[in-house]
């Protein structure tokens, strides 16, 4: 089995992982994940198709919470790696759709996310966040919303 696809195994295994984590292992699994992935892998080796699954649970409302919170372990200020960063920039749109949801622990969990993603990204990468931001900004009809994307 050569590296990329043992990767991708790992990653589906951790991502499984993920999905079923109760409140008090899913710190745990957020960390081992950001581990991964913020580790040694090669920027073309990020599996793709790993942050389309992810992306698609952050949409979803059983799985919402443990995905945020994942997020908000990636990107870590001290610990994002430049070849995932993409990505989880990429995850924004979706993060602040979930920062206005009515479930209290989803909006704070996305909350933690967006706050860890704009302090981990690089300044280059910013040029990549703000027109998410932005956009999102002007989709905020309620004021506490648009308030979460001025902090």
């Amino acid at each position: 089995m050569s590296d990329s696809q043992q990767s991708i195994t790992v990653l589906e295994e951790l991502f499984r992982k993920l999905e079923t984590a109760t409140s008090e292992t899913r710190e745990g699994i957020s960390s081992e994940l950001s581990s991964f992935l913020n580790g040694n892998i090669i920027e073309h080796d990020v599996p793709e198709v790993f942050f389309d699954e992810f992306q698609k649970a952050i949409q979803s409302k059983q799985k919402a919470l443990n995905t945020l919170g994942a997020v908000a372990y990636i990107a870590n200020e001290t610990n994002l790696s430049p070849s995932v960063e993409p990505y989880i920039v990429a995850t924004v749109p979706s993060v602040c759709s979930k920062a206005g949801s009515k479930d209290n622990d989803v909006q704070l969990a996305a909350t933690k996310a967006l706050k860890a993603i704009a302090s981990a990204v690089n300044p280059v990468a910013v040029k990549a966040l703000l027109p998410h931001l932005i956009h999102s900004l002007k989709l905020a009809t309620s004021g506490k919303r648009r308030l979460l994307f001025s902090k």
